[in-house]
């Protein structure tokens, strides 16, 4: 299941995150899934920025 995310920054520009390959029902987004964790357990996520913003960077 995807679950998404709203992230607010210090600009006020909210972005809506989803985990990297999440929705993706195969066994090639699973495996792509899985070594793309990191030792920690934090995985990719995917961002977009609400509002008029066209381009910047999340950290």
């Amino acid at each position: 299941m995807m679950k998404q995310r709203e992230v607010t920054d210090q600009h006020n520009t909210t972005w809506t995150c989803v985990q990297a390959y999440a929705g993706v029902d195969s066994s090639a987004a699973a495996e792509a899934t899985k070594l793309s964790e990191t030792d920690a357990g934090g995985v990719p996520v995917v961002c977009t920025p609400s509002g008029e913003l066209k381009q910047s960077g999340l950290n």
